[in-house]
């Protein structure tokens, strides 16, 4: 039986968080993949990173109602990143998922994910989509082109692979997480630590709310994290 714990990291998921708990819920129970594999979310990592809605009541709320639901408290807003480093760090299970608050990412696709892990025997797997991101057509243009200069200009091929909801060997995500600074690009400091990758497709979902929880200002801080951490190949 493989335990898996989610780490979901919430900055402004007070309308989003309840649904996908309550779908992770339904994984809670020992499951088959599509291969065969049994698996069961153990755990469902929520880390609060202080964002402008009442995530925080909900979080609670979800808190008293499922056993399996732990909380970690950030004392500011760090940013995605950090907020799942934290989460991995909290975690206990075999494997690490680590998904958004939004709903576009389904939990149905968690077991495929396993799946290609065993098969490659893959430490880290990410999702790889197959319809188009249901953002809007700047947003995504400008998500792609960043991953695109990354791989190219500063020589980072991997970055094309990014993606937030992804799968990872629960000792090697405590490891990362235990010695990753704040500030860290995870998926760039994920490649110190991992060598086989492997990918599985997904299919996103739109997001449960209206308006995304990252503006253009916070994807250029983001899209500046990956390059500071990528090192100067790029600079040369």
């Amino acid at each position: 039986m493989h335990s898996i714990s989610v780490v979901v990291p919430v900055y402004q998921g007070e309308k989003t968080i309840t649904a996908l708990v309550e779908e992770l819920d339904g994984l809670g129970t020992p499951s088959a993949t599509p291969g065969g594999a049994q698996f069961s979310v153990d755990e469902i990592v929520l880390v609060h990173d202080n964002g402008p809605d009442r995530s925080d009541v909900v979080l609670l709320e979800l808190e008293r109602r499922f056993e399996q639901v732990r909380v970690v408290w950030l004392s500011r807003n760090y940013g995605q990143d950090a907020a799942t480093i934290a989460g991995m760090a909290a975690a206990t299970g075999q494997w690490i998922v680590t998904m958004d608050e939004d709903g576009q990412h389904d939990p149905v696709h968690i077991g495929a994910f396993l799946d290609t892990a065993l098969t490659e025997r893959s430490d880290l797997v990410y999702s790889k989509p197959t319809n188009t991101r249901p953002h809007g057509f700047l947003r995504n243009l400008t998500s792609r082109g960043a991953k695109i200069v990354l791989a190219t200009v500063f020589a980072f091929p991997d970055s094309t692979r990014f993606e937030s909801y992804r799968l990872i060997r629960g000792d090697i995500g405590r490891q990362l997480a235990g010695v990753a600074a704040n500030g860290v690009y995870l998926d760039v400091a994920l490649t110190w630590v991992v060598g086989n990758t492997a990918t599985a497709p997904v299919t996103l979902r739109a997001e449960g709310r209206e308006e995304s929880g990252y503006n253009y200002r916070r994807l250029f801080s983001l899209f500046w994290k990956m390059v500071l951490c990528s090192g100067t190949r790029g600079l040369r």
